[in-house]
């Protein structure tokens, strides 16, 4: 079997996912960091030259492009930031007090959900590097979820379960 290769974007859930099952399977696997034509084919797959050579270009570029694409403003924001509570009110109703999502042990289950908000919680046990410091907005809001008992069991499956990277040279 050829070793799967990931293109990884540092603050996306889907890579998070994808690697962490990889690693916690031990399957070899390698990573293209920072490649900015699949950046660009990733981001925006359907556009032409122009939009890629933006995505290509420096954040500068790209931010603004990104925020245009996806829609990104002040109400976009403020109910993404709304669906992030209600998503935490389902983890933590979900639980219910327990240990883990499904019976007794780790499943794909937690994995999924503890991948889904590493990029607000931002577990130490990441395995790679992570996009520092954060926006002073984004720190107030990760700070006003950090007491919360999902933002906590988020932390400790990382801590649990991470474990350590399959990744081989690419």
């Amino acid at each position: 079997m050829a070793t799967p290769v990931l293109y990884h974007i540092e603050v996306s859930h889907y890579n998070e996912k994808a690697r962490w099952a990889l690693d916690y399977k031990r399957i070899p696997h390698a990573e293209v960091t920072r490649d900015r034509e699949a950046f660009a084919w990733a981001a925006a797959p359907s556009a032409g030259r122009a939009v890629h050579a933006g995505f290509k270009g420096t954040a500068a570029v790209a931010g603004p492009l990104l925020r245009m694409r996806y829609g990104i403003n002040p109400g976009s924001t403020a109910e993404g930031w709304e669906k992030t509570s209600a998503a935490m009110d389902s983890l933590e109703s979900e639980l219910g007090g327990r240990e883990y999502l499904v019976g007794d042990g780790f499943t794909v289950a937690d994995l999924t959900a503890a991948s889904l908000f590493f990029p607000i919680v931002r577990p130490n046990e990441i395995q790679y590097q992570v996009p520092d410091p954060l926006p002073d907005a984004l720190v107030r809001r990760r700070d006003s979820l950090a007491s919360r008992p999902g933002f906590q069991w988020v932390q400790e499956m990382y801590r649990r379960h991470r474990g350590e990277s399959a990744e081989v040279p690419a």
